[in-house]
């Protein structure tokens, strides 16, 4: 595991990259359990050894950042892409739970969905691939309730069930809906929101690509979470990268959860 960690875009220290965020409380959070942090097997598993405790991390690194300043939290947000997008999706309520009644929390997830579309050979595999995931992880238990309620929480389904849209498609849809919400008499507040939000993504999606002058944030390993399982896939101590805010932003908080791309220090 990399000793120190990337932070570009969003994460970024200076005012001329990171006009919104750059003093606020920037966090980079390892992804090691292989099912966006929604796992939790006490047994380890048999044939390879590996341990599924994704939720349990989640967990352990939130409650190990309230004590170093999160339980103060005016502002916080949850973001990730991919891998950590889904993950974004899946723990928006539990970020939301585990931070003061007082906070702003907001989520912004930068392609988190996963389309149920055919291969080029005419196939489709991904029902099945994220029914074996959930099962193998035990994540069924730590999805979303409002989901789970209303259908098979195994299948994923309503992450499954996205228009093969471009972001670009998805932007203009939310275009269109802000000016239909000019014209109904306010009934369109709601599409208005989601506007903006997509015009947030973009501007992070924008963001998230690197600065020029790269800043590497030294890794800090949470060694006491193994006491309570919470381990990555190999059984290693879960890990994240936290550079401190400071002046007006010492208070808000801005949490990436990574995704599984390797790339330079990851």
């Amino acid at each position: 595991m990399n000793q120190q960690g990337f932070f570009g875009g969003i994460l970024h220290n200076t005012s001329k990259e990171n006009p919104e965020f750059h003093n606020w409380n920037r966090v980079r959070v390892k992804y090691c359990d292989g099912a966006s942090f929604t796992g939790d097997v006490e047994q380890v598993n048999p044939e390879n050894k590996l341990y599924f405790r994704g939720a349990r991390i989640f967990k352990a690194i939130m409650e190990d950042l309230w004590n170093k300043g999160m339980k103060n939290a005016e502002n916080a947000i949850l973001t990730g892409t991919s891998a950590g997008g889904l993950a974004t999706i899946l723990n928006c309520d539990k970020f939301k739970s585990l931070l003061p009644e007082s906070a702003r929390v907001k989520c912004v997830a930068n392609a988190g969905f996963f389309i149920d579309g055919k291969t080029i050979n005419g196939t489709s595999h991904i029902q099945e691939m994220y029914q074996e995931i959930v099962n193998l992880h035990g994540s069924a238990k730590n999805l979303p309730l409002a989901c789970t309620s209303a259908m098979e929480p195994s299948l994923l389904s309503y992450l499954l069930r996205m228009p093969p849209l471009g972001f670009g498609a998805v932007l203009a849809e939310a275009a269109a809906a802000e000016t239909a919400g000019e014209e109904d008499g306010g009934g369109g507040e709601k599409r208005t929101k989601i506007f903006l939000l997509a015009l947030l993504v973009l501007c992070i999606t924008r963001h998230v690509v690197g600065a020029e002058d790269d800043l590497n944030v030294n890794i800090t390993i949470h060694e006491s979470a193994t006491a309570q399982g919470s381990v990555c896939l190999d059984g290693s101590p879960p890990a994240y990268h936290l550079d401190r805010g400071h002046g007006a932003g010492l208070d808000n908080w801005i949490v990436l959860l990574k995704n599984i791309n390797k790339k330079k220090n990851d």
